[in-house]
């Protein structure tokens, strides 16, 4: 009988020759094969280095380059002494207009608008980041007709803190499917959690809400619709499982599942939020602190503190769909660059009442039309987020211990 060949033979017969014999086939391979694998490899790293090359150039055109950011501007949002509810809808669905034709999208991308809430040892500021692409006149003119009586200043984009302070942040993306909503009925000003988590910050330190919005493209509508009519037919399940269960001849359902109760409610609600302008949405937040504040336990639990208040802050938008948390690496040069990082989550113009929404919500940031923005609530003290950190370190220590 002869002894097996190939890779499995000699993995049997002498372990010890694997590496040699499959190098040596990786070799043989090569041989054979490089007439037409050498122009594969080269078409690849070519299209690899135009990828990357056209990436940068958008970033240098939309001003996200944090070597390159002059053209970029802020434009900040003096409110009104009177803020009239719904002029951040008005706002946005006028801005969808910035949605460019799918040729100029696939040369030059699309470009996003920024919008922040900033706090700092001055107090809060609310601002708009504009790439140097889009026209800053344009934005100034429609924050002022969403708002009558708004006043809008115009500055060069800057680092929203230094790059020496210790940095705790993180992203919110939806946790479900994102044709689902986000809470939409609030009693309240939803913005007042927010606004009162953020104040009374201390000397040097900062905090920061920051939402990347461009409007949703044709694709991805349509992908979103084809979810929608899979979440109304009541196949959830993603197609890489089904295929799955296709080649594992797993038994197939012949017969249609029992009706959820909330089913008809979720598809009524996914229908409403694909009605109107759609906008691809990243939604981020840190809290800043100087290095050289107090001892490095206290510092840390003080940034785990501030953080945990703004990401907890968002929890009030929580329905059938929620917000949650992701962790956000190297946060400075993101924040900084304000670069929108891959695929966000679509949000519609009425949906949530979010930040990115909603910056003239009832009372939140009414105050004089010539000053700064200032929030409707009374502050609170800096140690309020030294009492969250030291609830936090005390719960890990006494669990801990048990």
């Amino acid at each position: 009988m002869s002894a097996p060949g190939g890779l499995l033979g000699a993995l049997l017969t002498d372990p010890n020759r694997l590496v040699h014999t499959l190098i040596d086939a990786i070799i043989s391979y090569l041989a054979d094969s490089w007439p037409w694998l050498v122009p594969i490899a080269v078409l690849g790293a070519a299209a690899v280095v135009g990828r990357i090359t056209l990436l940068r150039r958008r970033q240098r055109m939309f001003g996200s380059d944090a070597h390159v950011g002059s053209d970029a501007h802020v434009v900040t949002v003096l409110a009104p002494p009177t803020v009239p509810a719904g002029g951040g809808e008005v706002l946005w669905a006028q801005l969808s207009g910035l949605l460019r034709p799918w040729h100029q999208r696939l040369l030059h991308g699309q470009p996003h608008v920024g919008f922040e809430y900033a706090w700092s040892t001055g107090g809060l500021s609310v601002r708009l980041w504009l790439p140097g692409c889009i026209p800053t006149a344009l934005v100034r003119r429609a924050v002022e007709a969403a708002w009558p009586g708004a006043h809008t200043t115009l500055s060069n984009a800057a680092t929203p803190f230094p790059a020496t302070h210790l940095c705790a942040a993180g992203r919110l993306r939806l946790a479900r499917p994102e044709v689902l909503p986000l809470r939409t009925d609030h009693k309240s000003d939803p913005l007042r959690a927010l606004l009162q988590t953020a104040t009374g910050m201390a000397e040097g330190e900062h905090a920061l809400v920051q939402v990347l919005a461009r409007p949703a493209t044709g694709a991805r509508l349509r992908r979103a619709q084809r979810q929608a009519r899979r979440l109304k037919a009541g196949r959830t399940t993603p197609r890489l499982s089904s295929l799955f269960r296709l080649f594992a001849h797993t038994p197939q359902r012949t017969t249609p599942a029992a009706t959820d109760p909330s089913h008809g409610t979720e598809v009524r609600q996914s229908v409403n939020k694909l009605t109107g302008p759609q906008w691809d949405v990243q939604l981020r937040y840190a809290a800043a602190l100087p290095s050289k504040t107090t001892t490095p336990d206290d510092t840390q639990a003080r940034l785990r503190g501030c953080a945990h208040a703004l990401a907890s802050a968002f929890s009030l938008y929580a329905a059938r769909n929620w917000l949650s948390r992701h962790r956000l690496r190297t946060p400075h040069p993101v924040l900084t660059s304000r670069h929108f990082l891959g695929r966000g989550d679509l949000l519609s113009v009425v949906e949530g009442q979010l930040p990115l929404l909603d910056m003239a919500h009832p009372s939140s940031l009414s105050g004089p039309a010539q000053g700064r923005p200032q929030p409707a609530v009374a502050p609170l003290p800096a140690a309020h987020f030294d009492r969250i950190g030291r609830h936090q370190r005390n719960s890990k220590h006494g669990r801990g211990e048990q």
